[in-house]
Formats: structure tokens, C-alpha cells, sequence
């Protein structure tokens, strides 16, 4: 009797632990998922994620045609194919062409530099604290920290804006994209009034894919700045696209003020270093042109008199400030660090 009661009473425990069985697992998978998507939707590991995701090449967004060259003024309906219409209904248009300009200069033309940087789509800019007008100095930092620019990722582009990020107050592309015929009157003044600002070599790479050909080639304005020394080193990434670079300037040929600025990390900044390859870089800057071309170098590279003898395009000046004191800093800062939201423009 007493082995039949204690049968019953294992079959009863099991039929209780087969009962109980499937909501404890239920409990557990449902915690250990909750778990999971807390941990990957967290800011901090959202941030990191951001900044280790690697950039792509900037793309034009998908439209019906890209607005690059301006199209006949067509008023008949008896015209086939893409016109610019002239607009006529427009009080704005109604205005002679003198005071439109002004309006496009006020617009387009910023009295500070651009920093221009990489997103994951295309290309961005932001002014610069400088003014354009004032000395090129690097009295206080040489990577701009100053500028609160905004976090950047691993591989120097910029972050993708969150949505609660406040609205964009430089934007140019409103009046651009606003009317064809005021695209095709004022987007010349884009690229051939502003000076741009490139701190990495990788955007300054995808100015050709980013931009039309004609519009790189009316550039006049170029600010070059970049950590190319490593010790007594070129940086191997710069090193092997250094020639590409210098192909690329040698392209624009309406240059009137081209600085480029050779700089050095923090830890090396003091420190002689007479055994730098400097002729390496400036060699092939000898086939650049601009009316007004100046070549910085940090202190303590020796220099050779006969670089391009009486050909030399381009002037040297020696800056003891060209190194980078806090880009290290900026690459792993988050946006909560600034005290004011930074604002980009796309291009």
C-alpha cells in the first residue's frame, strides 16, 4: 500500500513540474529578451555602435534630374523636354537681376570658413568661429575644437543625426532647391565665394565623387589641414593617397588662395624631428597652381633649398602650432558633452 501511495504521489509531482514547466520557460526567455533589447537600445551602446559603424560614400539623393546645368528659358508650350520656366508670376523675379544677386550673396556666401566633413550620405558644412577675412592663424588649436563640432566616428565622418537633434539654422539647400532658375542663378556662388575647410583627407578624396566636375573645378578657396607626421613618419594612410590628392588640386585650376597646413599629433609636437620626409609631400605639390599658394610645416623638419628651385609654386611657413591637441578627445565625445547642439548644413 504504502509503494502505490508513493507512485501516486511521483506521478502527481511530475504531472505538477510538466504543468509548471512551460510557464517558467515562457518567464525566462521573456526576461532574458527584455534583457537583450534594453542592452542594444541603450544610448550609450547606440553611441558606440554609431562611431564604430564604418562611413560610406557620400550619394546624391535619387531625383528625376540633377540640377548641375542651367536649361534655356522656354515661356511657349510648344518646347519638349526639360526647361527652366522663367517664372514671370514671381514678384521676386520681377526684381532686376542686381538685387537678386544680393539676396543670393546674403544667402550663400558665409563670412566664415566651412568646415566641410563626410556623413553617411553626403557632404555636410558647418561656418567656422573664424572669419575668413581675418589672419590663418593657429594661435589655439589646429583642429578647430573650439568650433563645437559635433561627435565624430572612428574614421572621421560625422555621426547620423538623431531625431532629436534641433533644426539645421545654415542651410543653403532651401533657396537652391526652391526654384530652377534660382538654382541656375545663385549656385555659382556656392563654390566660388565660400572657402571651404577640409580637416581629413578622406572627404577631401570624395570632393570628386561628391561634387560635379565643373562646379570642383570653380572652387578658389581651399583650406587643407591634416595630421600627416607620425614620429619621423608619413601616416601610411596619407602616405598612399597623397598622389591622388595633389592630382586632384592640380585639377582646379581657378585657385586663388590654397593653404595647406602638414600637421603633427600631440605627443610628437615638441620634439624635433630634422629626419621627416617633408620632400616627399611637397614634391608633388609642384604641379598646383593658385595665385596665392602657402605650405605649413611643424617646427623641426629640415628642408631642402633646391625642392622646386625657381618653379616653387607655393610658399613655406613653419607653425609650432600644427599639431592636434584634442581630436583624440573629440573622437569619442558625445553629444551631451557640448553645450550647444551644433548645427550642419548638407551640401
Amino acid at each position: 500500500m504504502e509503494k502505490v501511495r508513493h507512485a501516486i504521489k511521483e506521478v502527481f509531482y511530475f504531472i505538477i513540474f510538466l504543468l509548471l514547466l512551460p510557464p517558467l520557460l515562457v518567464i525566462t526567455w521573456t526576461d532574458w529578451g527584455i534583457r537583450q533589447g534594453y542592452k542594444f537600445m541603450r544610448p550609450q551602446n547606440l553611441k558606440a555602435r554609431h562611431r564604430e559603424r564604418p562611413s560610406r560614400p557620400p550619394v546624391p539623393i535619387s531625383r528625376r534630374r540633377a540640377l548641375t546645368l542651367p536649361l534655356p528659358l522656354v515661356n511657349t508650350h510648344k518646347h519638349h523636354g526639360p526647361f527652366t520656366n522663367a517664372q514671370e508670376q514671381s514678384v521676386f523675379f520681377k526684381l532686376p537681376l542686381e538685387l537678386r544677386e544680393m539676396v543670393y550673396q546674403e544667402v550663400l556666401i558665409s563670412p566664415f570658413r566651412l568646415h566641410v566633413r563626410r556623413t553617411h550620405r553626403r557632404l555636410c558644412s558647418k561656418p567656422c568661429n573664424e572669419l575668413k577675412e581675418g589672419p590663418w592663424t593657429f594661435s589655439t588649436r589646429f583642429s578647430h575644437g573650439y568650433c563645437q563640432l559635433p561627435p565624430m566616428a572612428r574614421d572621421g565622418s560625422v555621426q547620423r543625426r538623431s531625431h532629436k537633434d534641433p533644426p539645421r539654422k545654415d542651410k543653403f539647400l532651401p533657396l537652391l532647391s526652391s526654384c530652377r532658375r534660382v538654382y541656375s542663378e545663385s549656385v555659382a556662388l556656392l563654390y566660388t565665394m565660400n572657402t571651404l575647410l577640409l580637416e581629413d583627407h578622406r572627404t577631401f578624396l570624395l570632393l570628386p565623387k561628391a561634387i560635379a566636375p565643373h562646379r570642383l573645378r570653380s572652387l578658389r578657396f581651399l583650406s587643407l589641414q591634416m595630421n600627416v607626421f607620425r614620429g619621423d613618419t608619413i601616416d601610411c594612410d596619407i602616405q598612399s593617397s597623397w598622389l591622388e590628392i595633389c592630382t586632384t588640386l592640380a585639377g582646379m585650376d581657378r585657385l586663388e588662395d590654397l593653404r595647406i597646413a602638414l600637421g603633427a599629433h600631440t605627443q610628437e609636437a615638441n620634439t624635433p624631428m630634422p629626419h621627416r620626409p617633408v620632400l616627399t609631400l611637397l614634391t608633388p605639390l609642384r604641379e598646383v597652381r593658385a595665385t596665392r599658394f602657402r605650405v605649413l610645416i611643424p617646427p623641426g623638419c629640415r628642408l631642402n633649398q633646391t625642392i622646386g628651385g625657381d618653379e616653387q609654386p607655393f610658399s613655406i611657413e613653419v607653425r609650432a602650432s600644427l599639431y592636434d591637441n584634442c581630436r583624440c578627445c573629440r573622437a569619442i565625445r558625445s553629444p551631451s558633452s557640448f553645450p550647444f547642439p551644433p548645427s550642419w548644413s548638407d551640401m
